[in-house]
């Protein structure tokens, strides 16, 4: 009779330790599982909402026949207004290279000139040029209209 009671007891123990072994297994488990899963990217603002366009101006442009421009360079000041941005980038208006500009903080602003070697035909339309650009930050992406004067 004893040795049943000594197995049974040595059963239950067996029993317990192995479900507490499960248990720490899955746990251990589960951690590493939501370790690896990505983080969602969060979501971005809209760049017309975060950065503000100061003065656009045309700084090199030929006059082409019926309304339209060839622009090679195009200047303006860009400004934080939605919060600090981080690696700001403004990217390609026409073929020109991107032009980065880091870190702007609230309020602040940076110059930005837009250079296009082959240059980008566009039209005058109620006597001013459309042309968009885009911004890109950490926290915010899109692309924004300049209204542009010939001169």
């Amino acid at each position: 009779m004893r040795k049943k009671r000594k197995a049974r007891k040595s059963r239950r123990k067996t029993v317990i330790i192995i479900a507490l072994a499960i248990i720490f297994v899955a746990i251990i488990a589960l951690g590493v599982y939501q370790g690896t899963q990505p983080t969602p990217n969060p979501i971005k603002k809209e760049a017309r909402d975060y950065f503000q366009i100061i003065e656009p101006t045309v700084n090199y442009a030929k006059p082409l026949a019926n309304d339209s421009w060839i622009l090679y360079q195009i200047g303006f000041t860009l400004k934080a207004v939605g919060g600090d941005a981080h690696g700001v980038v403004v990217r390609s208006w026409a073929n020109s290279e991107p032009v980065e500009l880091g870190t702007i903080l609230i309020n602040q602003s940076r110059y930005v000139e837009l250079i296009s070697t082959n240059g980008y035909h566009a039209e005058v339309k109620e006597g001013k040029i459309l042309t968009t650009v885009g911004i890109g930050s950490v926290e915010a992406v899109g692309k924004i209209t300049l209204d542009l004067y010939p001169s």
